[in-house]
């Protein structure tokens, strides 16, 4: 076909090519809601620290503090406590279990997406915000799936994402409110204490009054003091230790420096980087004052994504700050362009060092421009029978249940120790442990060690399951390895995040349990 036919082509299909985007769009936000609320209510784990944050809303239902000393029954999680105490309160309008606390992250997700809906659509019109909901909603799955799982991450997007709205409306009652906001993200998950910084230099840069970039850090500074204050008070001093001084002994992996950019970004958002870097870049060229404000925003939520990639243990669930502002962004961009290329003097392009005869229509630049979005959408597409837990899945979890039912003891299971309370059994400290024993804090790590020994060596517990071997002398002299929890290969693994189930159990040595 002849160029200049296939120029003169394309546009006629531009108005095509957006109700495909906008179809694209909904797709995706539909298959998200299938999957979520398909899950919703399923009984066991989706990722392995859910049943960490399940226990944590069962010591707020028995009115037992979340930050203590770390002992062998309990190690809170390095959360701050809003989502907790949040699904606690919700969990008194349901039975106990992972419902309220899905709940909850599926309406924050949702509300994420109403944020960036409004983000949108202060500068374009409904089509760019409603591809850019979708394209959020697009990267559901190379954020591990995480938009609804009772884990914090949700909730802090959406409270980050409000705070933003209000942020950007840069009036004296919606400065206080993003102020709040970012402190309640706060409350919800330590980096945000980052963004907030990040947003007080983009304001201070931006064109809005002097007057407003003094209120605006007021309400969070002011609240923020008493709030830790008050929480170091009621933990007896250790809620600093656990979301501050724990999380900082973390190992950093040098190798996330690079692969951050080029796996996590770059292999999957490519389209989306480059029209994202279009926009700052127009924006730079008219505006210098408002550019600060954005780029500092952006660029305060992706180096929070990308500092928790550094740190080990920081799974791919830490990139939702960042794939909200690269959806957001992009769009923009692409509405930026397709506004400058409605311009006058803009009809008719040629491409540098071409003779005249290959110049092309600004609407077939449009095409291009809206066919690396859908192509974008197309890269983003996943399976999601791969995110919906299987009835063997669901059979294998209650036939754990109703086994553990019958051992006389306790059941130490240091990974999901929630199953043992399912089963009606004692709980014990779960994925807290594991921080507390890779800790620098000697006297903290070697109390807690002589704890668990001291268990171990009294056969304090009945059973022990595991979801690897555990080669610690103690342990292996006071039990041994009875069998294998499944007998089937496949069933009960989580969904997204670490690859764990129970897989080993072990028995004292003096009499093992038979079944």
């Amino acid at each position: 076909m002849n160029k200049n036919v296939l120029f003169k082509i394309l546009p006629q299909k531009n108005n095509i090519l957006k109700a495909v985007l906008v179809m694209s769009a909904l797709f995706y936000l539909f298959l998200f809601l299938f999957i979520a609320l398909k899950r919703l209510a399923y009984p066991f784990e989706l990722e392995f620290m859910e049943g960490g944050s399940l226990m944590q809303v069962m010591r707020l239902l028995r009115s037992e503090p979340l930050y203590v000393e770390p002992s062998l029954e309990y190690v809170p999680l390095l959360y701050p406590p809003l989502y907790f105490y949040s699904a606690a309160w919700i969990t008194e309008f349901f039975s106990f279990g992972f419902l309220p606390l899905r709940l909850i992250s599926l309406i924050s997700t949702l509300g994420s997406m109403v944020c960036i809906y409004l983000l949108i659509r202060k500068y374009a019109t409904p089509f760019y915000a409603v591809v850019s909901v979708g394209l959020y909603a697009a990267c559901f799955y190379i954020c591990g799936a995480w938009y609804d799982i009772a884990r914090v991450d949700a909730l802090f997007l959406f409270l980050l994402l409000a705070g933003i709205v209000f942020l950007q409306r840069q009036t004296p009652c919606a400065v206080i409110l993003a102020g709040l906001f970012f402190l309640l993200a706060f409350m919800t998950k330590q980096i945000a204490a980052a963004i907030f910084l990040g947003s007080v230099l983009a304001l201070a840069l931006s064109n809005a009054p002097r007057y407003l970039k003094i209120l605006y850090p007021l309400p969070f500074i002011v609240l923020v003091i008493p709030y830790i204050a008050g929480m170091q008070n009621l933990s007896d001093h250790w809620f600093l230790f656990y979301l501050f001084v724990l999380p900082g002994q973390h190992d950093v992996l040098p190798a996330m420096l690079l692969k951050f950019w080029q796996h996590d970004i770059l292999s999957s958002l490519f389209i989306l980087f480059v029209f994202s870097l279009l926009f700052f870049l127009f924006l730079y060229k008219r505006d210098k004052k408002e550019f600060c404000f954005h780029f500092f925003i952006a660029a305060s939520m992706i180096m929070a994504s990308w500092v928790s990639r550094l740190h080990a243990g920081g799974y791919i669930n830490v990139l939702l700050p960042a794939m909200a502002v690269f959806s957001v962004y992009s769009v923009l961009g692409l509405a930026q362009l397709m506004t400058y290329l409605d311009l006058p003097g803009n009809e008719q392009l040629t491409l540098s060092g071409q003779k005249p005869h290959l110049s092309f229509s600004a609407g077939f630049a449009k095409s291009i421009m809206l066919l690396l979005f859908l192509l974008q959408f197309m890269m983003l597409l996943y399976d999601p029978r791969d995110q919906i837990p299987s009835r063997n899945d669901l059979r294998a979890g209650y036939q754990l249940i109703e086994e553990m039912k019958t051992i006389p003891g306790d059941i130490f299971m240091p990974w999901h120790g929630y199953l043992p309370v399912l089963a009606g059994k004692p709980a014990f400290a779960t994925h807290g442990l594991y921080d507390i024993l890779r800790s620098q804090n000697d006297s903290i790590r070697i109390r807690l060690q002589n704890q668990l020994d001291t268990a171990f060596a009294r056969r304090r517990f009945e059973t022990v399951i595991l979801d690897d071997r555990w080669y610690d002398p103690i342990f292996l002299d006071h039990y041994q390895f009875e069998r294998f929890v499944f007998s089937a290969p496949g069933v009960f693994y989580p969904v997204t995040g670490m690859r764990l189930r129970p897989e080993f159990i072990y028995t004292k040595v003096e009499s093992i349990y038979t079944h």
